[in-house]
């Protein structure tokens, strides 16, 4: 499957090789679709995985990662298609794309981004271009920066991606690469949760320590959500007529289970600290400083704290998995759990933050499971009403808004850790 990377030997080989298949990745999405269903927009981002394509493809010849060739040129976008494309805005997409052509797009995108990071010097400096979303006070970034933000671009641009693609036809990544291979699906002697069979005990992903988990050992990772309940009820979207609440709770619950907690498992200190930056200009957990520079900001209530800043930089320090950790825990859960479901008050600056992976992760599954069983508490009914002043801007948004959006903000950011883990593995 193209689902892992070869074997990489230097600092080239490993950027190269992860920023071309996080786009391949891309494009195994598409796989098998018609011209209707990759211009269907199944999810509240207004996206479809036509201009997902088309975007990720345009970025490799005409954005920053094209300046990684020197003899590459930087012509301005003129077609209204491929403005519109530049910014993920669907009217991008051509009348003739189709599903196999955006793939081969794709795939010619990674190859040619493949061998411009491995022709580069990394150290040759990049000027900034001009343009809002970058910083105005910085003239120039190291090629190594910009090969690693490919990497973070189309590895979000992908993960996207395999959220429209289930919500089209409930086919997920794992399926999809092995057809693509013309592999069986599944593997002989698996099963699929809440796909009609029982669940198998073992996760697909062999290189996570939580891959060979037992049932009780699931259960261990996640407390309820690894439970018979949990995994009766990741399979809910099978039933006949399920509810709002269910489809959002399998929202969740299937990525959870099946991938994003055995992920995290058999996670290291070191792993948790993990800075791959090479000035150490990173946002993190650690122990409370005196020396702060103007404006820094150390929340927490004990002597491990985690940094922000105000106003918050431009371009925002690289966060680390402790961050990341801390802030899912803290400000995607804990203060959503107190809100609505009546846990205790929390905010950054008044939570314990934890000093280690063991500590991060015990947060993490209370947290998680404070917010499933809360969630589960709501009927159909509680769902249609306004989040309320809690939620600021979001006030007047459904109930069922806030969750769809914090499950996209939880898989989102939990698949970033799972990636920093996997450059860990690698660089260290």
């Amino acid at each position: 499957m193209p689902f892992l990377t070869p074997t990489v030997t230097d600092e080239h080989d490993m950027l190269a090789t992860f920023a071309a298949q996080q786009i391949r990745q891309l494009a195994t999405a598409l796989h098998g679709l018609d011209d209707q269903q990759i211009r269907a927009i199944p999810t509240a981002s207004g996206m479809n995985l036509a201009i997902l394509a088309r975007h990720a493809s345009l970025v490799v010849d005409g954005g920053l990662f094209s300046r990684l060739d020197p003899e590459a040129g930087h012509a301005p976008l003129e077609d209204p298609a491929d403005l519109a494309a530049s910014t993920c805005d669907p009217a991008g997409v051509r009348p003739g794309d189709t599903a196999e052509s955006l793939i081969a797009d794709l795939h010619a995108a990674a190859d040619r981004v493949e061998q411009r990071i491995r022709a580069v010097d990394l150290e040759r400096r990049i000027p900034v271009p001009d343009a809002p979303w970058f910083p105005e006070d910085l003239e120039s970034w190291p090629a190594r920066w910009v090969a690693a933000h490919a990497i973070e671009e189309v590895a979000r641009h992908a993960g996207h991606a395999d959220i429209i693609r289930e919500s089209i036809d409930g086919k997920i990544a794992y399926e999809l690469n092995a057809r693509v291979d013309g592999e069986p699906w599944p593997p002989e002697g698996w099963s699929l949760p809440g796909r009609g069979d029982d669940a198998p005990t073992a996760t697909a992903d062999s290189r996570d320590a939580g891959a060979d988990a037992s049932a009780p050992e699931r259960a261990a990772m996640g407390g309820v959500l690894g439970s018979a309940e949990g995994e009766e009820l990741a399979g809910a979207a099978g039933a006949t007529v399920p509810s709002v609440r269910d489809v959002l709770l399998e929202q969740l619950l299937h990525q959870w289970t099946e991938r994003l907690r055995p992920r995290l498992q058999g996670m290291t200190d070191e792993e948790y600290l993990f800075d791959p930056t090479p000035d150490g200009s990173i946002w993190t957990v650690h122990h409370r400083r005196d020396d702060l520079p103007e404006g820094a900001i150390q929340g927490g209530s004990g002597e491990t704290v985690i940094d922000f800043a105000y106003p918050e930089p431009d371009p925002a320090p690289f966060t680390t998995i402790a961050w990341r950790l801390g802030h899912v825990i803290v400000g995607v859960l804990a203060m959503r759990n107190a809100a609505h479901f009546g846990a205790p008050a929390a905010d950054y600056m008044s939570w314990e933050c934890a000093s280690t992976a063991e500590g991060a992760l015990a947060q993490l599954d209370e947290q998680i499971a404070r917010w499933v069983e809360g969630v589960r508490s709501w009927t159909d009914e509680d769902l249609v009403q306004p989040c309320g002043a809690a939620e600021g801007e979001w006030a007047d948004r459904s109930r069922a808004d806030l969750v769809a959006h914090i499950h996209r903000e939880l898989i989102h950011h939990l698949a970033e850790v799972a990636l920093l883990r996997d450059l860990h593995a690698h660089m260290c």
